[in-house]
């Protein structure tokens, strides 16, 4: 870890919000308005009947599913580049988490909890993005307060070093994007269908 970045009140104050945000998110389901949950529970339907199915995912699916990984860990890295940006990184993160939760209410909610293994599976990329998007607002976070420090406390610390160990985070995320995208689009599918 980034020994200017050592901060284990910041670390924990992010769990706690993260937990926030997905038990709120669990709590808002139950107050979607019915059309709401019409939509989302036929989208689940049509997920499973794909996956009956064996639909064929082509390499189009998998760069959808990996740009939309890689430019959305791409704002919240610019975002944590500048200082104001920081509120913006906490929303786009907290905002992953809460969709998250909805997904995975309704999906326990559809699928009920006797197939929980289908769940965990058919989420586990996402849970593995959560937990990158997690590390990256972190160090986002932390990016901003060290540009803080510099510019307004005058702290002494080497901007490009600080910088292309931050750059490196991304490319860590992307690296894990790759994977969870092949996951996601070719792997989980397969398993899934006998599962069902």
């Amino acid at each position: 870890m980034i020994s200017f970045i050592k901060n284990n009140k910041l670390f924990s104050l992010m769990i706690l919000i993260t937990l926030i945000t997905f038990f709120s998110g669990i709590v808002c389901s139950s107050i979607l308005d019915n059309e709401t949950r019409k939509y989302i529970s036929k989208n689940i339907s049509n997920i499973i009947l794909n996956i009956k199915d064996r639909s064929i995912p082509t390499f189009s699916n998998y760069f959808k599913c990996f740009s939309n990984n890689s430019l959305y860990a791409l704002s919240i890295w610019l975002f944590g580049i500048s200082i104001v940006g920081l509120p913006i990184v906490i929303f786009l993160y907290l905002l992953k988490v809460f969709l998250f939760s909805i997904e995975f209410i309704y999906l326990f909610i559809n699928i009920k909890q006797s197939n929980l293994l289908f769940i965990f599976i058919y989420l586990f990329p996402d849970i593995i993005n959560i937990l990158i998007l997690f590390i990256l607002a972190y160090y986002s976070v932390s990016y901003s307060i060290f540009l803080f420090r510099v510019l307004f406390l005058k702290k002494s610390y080497s901007l490009h070093r600080i910088t292309t160990k931050y750059l490196k985070v991304y490319l860590f995320c992307l690296l894990i994007f790759i994977i969870t995208s092949l996951l996601e689009i070719l792997v989980i599918p397969k398993i899934l269908y006998y599962i069902i």
